[in-house]
């Protein structure tokens, strides 16, 4: 189903969560009618694109001070 859901392949990840914060999250989804998996995909998401320009940066700093040292 969730294959179907998201049309692509798809891998399990399991991570441990304070009890109270993962009761607090189920009880949020449900008043969102929403999955977890959803959330998280979403929070994923937003991440990878915040950081990625910060990495791009950080890479071409480097790259253009490793330059200077030829």
């Amino acid at each position: 189903m969730l294959n179907q859901q998201y049309n692509t392949n798809t891998r399990l990840m399991n991570f441990r969560i304070p009890i109270t914060l993962g009761d607090t999250f189920d009880k949020v989804c449900q008043l969102k009618a929403t999955s977890r998996t959803r959330i998280i995909l979403d929070l994923i998401n937003n991440y990878i694109k915040e950081e990625t320009p910060k990495i791009k940066s950080q890479v071409e700093e480097t790259n253009y001070i490793r330059n200077l040292f030829k």
